[in-house]
C-alpha cells in the first residue's frame, strides 16, 4: 500500500474503481488486499438501481463510496454512464 501513502502524503484522497469480480479476478480472492479498505470505493454494478443495497464487502471494504449503476445511457448525442453517492 505504498502507493496510497504516497498519495495521501500529497494531500489527495485515495480512490479506487472496482468490483468483487475483478478484484478476486486480479488479487485471486474478493477477500485479498484488506489494507485497500482504507481507500474510497467506486464499483460498478449495472442494476439500474441509484442506491448501494447490492453491496456486499469485499477488499477491505464494508462500505462504497459510489456507484456505477448504469452503462451507455445517451446524453444528447453522447454515451455515458451513470453514477450514484
Amino acid at each position: 500500500m505504498e502507493l496510497f501513502s504516497a498519495i495521501k502524503d500529497k494531500n489527495k484522497t485515495v480512490g479506487v474503481y472496482t468490483n468483487a469480480y475483478y478484484w478476486g479476478e486480479i488479487f485471486g480472492s474478493s477477500k485479498a488486499c484488506v489494507k485497500a479498505g482504507e481507500a474510497l470505493l467506486w464499483y460498478a454494478h449495472y442494476d439500474n438501481k441509484p442506491n448501494f443495497s447490492d453491496f456486499k464487502a469485499f477488499g477491505g471494504w464494508t462500505k462504497p463510496y459510489m456507484k456505477q449503476y448504469a452503462q451507455n445511457i445517451k446524453v444528447c448525442t453522447a454515451n455515458t454512464d451513470l453514477n450514484w453517492r
